[in-house]
């Protein structure tokens, strides 16, 4: 009886955090690719100003003095607007595959790099919404998201309907998740988050309100707005012991999903923010499960009706499917891709530990008082002397 329980907690374990299921995942992949394409049109708009020699940055200033230490774009090798035109339609082709899932594994790696390239380039103008579509788009790179609703899989002859995805890929994107809203949840310790006054004062910044913040801020209480602000804390609060809480899996994680979306669609509603909204939605269709699919099938099944529209789609995609790469996945490609994220994780964690405000702050306030702990009779230590 002892030798089966640490296999039945294993089994458990890597059922809770590591496995997805693949439809999910193709959902994701669709989600994510289409935002891709949105990002890069909202970028094309305005890319003599912001990608060409003509513009704000010039590349040959920009490799003087990069933003950064690490940095890599393409763009930085791309000054006239003909070449910027290019590598634009170049991400475009990209991300169109990865949104109909043809050669989807390559079309995936290509929009990682061009969706670097094109944030890289003009990092100084980036806000959280394009770190965390950069940081979707890594993790789900390391998934097959091409298994279920792409062209890829109409070549895949293996039964898609009871095979799950585990991967530790699956573990890093739970946890990216989940420690977004932690420690953005963590860091709200100031007076008008303690107070409820942060969405009054918020509502005054006419930068990026949008126009129902504009009626909110005047029609709206100081009793609803406080409510609200603590509404919106609780949310961020919650949704990550949702993402990782071990047992009633299917239920913890639709609460999750659902605290996603209604604190998301509170900011967007409010809020000016930019891709920060649909790229933290972006997130949800890889937290569906096998549950939630099947409950969806069952209901289209029963008002199932004539679709001309997606035969037609069905049949190019079909002729589509002949020039689309045969199933891969090996255990030598996939130990490899496992390997890969781990590190990866590593990297991650390291520069969360590093670089986050709370903790810094938390550790710095723990030297502080082990200082103070040191001290005879609980007094500073003194200063030195600089002569």
């Amino acid at each position: 009886m002892s030798e089966r329980r640490p296999s039945r907690l294993v089994r458990h374990l890597v059922d809770v955090y590591a496995t997805a299921d693949p439809r999910s995942l193709a959902a994701g992949r669709i989600a994510l690719a289409a935002l891709l394409l949105v990002d890069l049109a909202r970028r094309a708009a305005s890319m003599r100003t912001w990608y060409t020699d003509d513009g704000l940055l010039p590349t040959e200033m920009l490799r003087a003095h990069p933003t950064f230490e690490w940095v890599f774009s393409f763009f930085i090798w791309a000054s006239g607007p003909y070449e910027v035109a290019l590598g634009f339609a170049l991400c475009a082709v990209a991300y169109l595959a990865l949104l109909v899932g043809f050669w989807t594994r390559l079309a995936h790696v290509a929009s990682f790099f061009c969706v670097l390239s094109l944030h890289g380039r003009v990092l100084f103008v980036a806000n959280g919404g394009d770190v965390a579509l950069g940081e979707l788009c890594l993790w789900t790179m390391f998934l097959p998201t091409g298994r279920r609703f792409s062209i890829d899989a109409l070549r895949d002859s293996r039964d898609p309907q009871r095979r799950t995805v585990a991967s530790l890929a699956v573990t890093a994107l739970l946890l990216q998740v989940a420690s977004i809203y932690f420690f953005n949840a963590i860091q709200k310790t100031g007076p008008t988050w303690r107070e409820g006054t942060a969405l009054h004062d918020v509502l005054w910044q006419s930068r990026f309100v949008t126009a129902f913040g504009v009626f909110a801020r005047s029609h709206f209480s100081d009793d609803m707005l406080r409510v609200l602000t603590h509404l919106a804390h609780g949310l961020e609060w919650a949704t990550a012991p949702l993402l990782l809480f071990p047992f009633g899996k299917n239920w913890t994680r639709r609460s999750a999903i659902a605290s996603m979306w209604i604190l998301h669609l509170g900011f967007a509603l409010f809020l000016n923010l930019a891709l920060f909204v649909p790229a933290m939605l972006a997130f949800t269709p890889n937290l569906l499960g096998s549950a939630d699919w099947d409950a969806l099938t069952s209901w289209r099944a029963r008002h199932r009706g004539r679709a001309p529209l997606l035969d037609a789609l069905h049949r190019i995609a079909s002729r589509l499917a002949r020039w689309a790469p045969p199933p891969s996945g090996g255990r030598v490609t996939k130990a490899a891709s496992e390997v890969i994220v781990a590190g990866a994780m590593v990297v991650a964690a390291g520069e969360l530990l590093v670089e986050n405000y709370a903790h810094v702050r938390a550790r710095r306030a723990d030297h502080r008082h082990e200082r103070f702990r040191r001290c005879p009779h609980g007094r500073r230590p003194a200063r030195r002397s600089l002569e």
